[in-house]
């Protein structure tokens, strides 16, 4: 990095949550629009943000709750009744820089981890080029069998469900956003997302049908929406990986660093 980020600070969190929050409200609207029987939504709670796309939808959580100043126990209940009055279960992507008075909440119920993420950051202001030649942006007329294509490499070759299909069609389609691929022997072999939002970039909904790993697609993604991200004006970009994941080598290889790893905690709902 031409510039090292300042890892692990208060203001550089708070950025990138308040950033996953704006792309993800835009998705809401979309989806919302697509399947209104789902009565998606989102609030503003617990410093935070809640969004619901359906009560079996794993997008239904709450992001940056306590990352601006204590939360009462009376705003986590409203940002606990806002899922489970919706008969969805409450999960809450915890950043570790979060108000301590959010881990006090969770400790008075019955909250379980489901796993951890880290988010992982870098500047873009050296990305020169895009010239990844088998990358490209997803066709409209394309978008449904290529979200398809995303969730069953997301799912190690099962298939998906439509509904969640239709949500990344909905996050790739928001204003800002886009969806990109890597078509191999005639046929759809990665694809992945990426939001420009001010400052920073988000790449998101990476995925590589397992037949075609392992032959540096997802590395060109990677660096096509790097160089995407710097043509926006964006100055940082952003993803979210599984610890210890093959999708986390491959960032650090293109120069991301860890920022802080999320904790994924689930309370079923009654």
């Amino acid at each position: 990095m031409p510039a090292p980020l300042l890892l692990g600070t208060i203001e550089l969190a708070r950025l990138l949550e308040a950033t996953e929050a704006s792309v993800s409200h835009r998705a809401v609207d979309l989806f919302r629009a697509a399947r209104p029987d789902l009565a998606p939504t989102a609030i503003a709670v617990a410093g935070g943000h809640a969004f619901f796309y359906g009560a079996r939808s794993p997008l239904s959580q709450a992001i940056g709750i306590g990352m601006n100043g204590a939360v009462s126990e009376d705003e986590f209940r409203r940002l606990e009744d806002f899922f489970l009055s919706r008969g969805a279960p409450i999960i809450l992507s915890l950043c570790p820089l979060a108000d301590a008075s959010v881990l006090l909440c969770i400790g008075r119920s019955s909250y379980r981890i489901s796993h951890f993420e880290h988010t992982l950051v870098r500047t873009v202001e050296d990305i020169q080029r895009s010239d990844v030649f088998r990358v490209r942006r997803v066709l409209p007329e394309e978008e449904f069998d290529w979200a398809t294509a995303v969730l069953k490499g997301l799912s190690d070759g099962a298939e998906g469900s439509p509904d969640v299909a239709g949500m990344i069609v909905a996050m790739a389609s928001a204003p800002k956003a886009h969806g990109y691929l890597v078509k191999l022997d005639g046929r759809t072999a990665a694809g992945a997302s990426a939001s420009f939002d001010g400052r920073v970039a988000i790449l998101y909904a990476d995925s590589t049908l397992p037949e075609y790993r392992g032959r540096g697609v997802h590395a060109d993604l990677i660096l096509y929406r790097l160089a995407e991200a710097r043509r926006h004006g964006c100055a940082i970009a952003m993803a979210c990986t599984l610890p210890g994941s093959a999708s986390q080598r491959n960032y650090e290889r293109a120069g991301f660093a860890v920022a802080y790893t999320k904790t994924l905690l689930v309370k079923d709902g009654t």
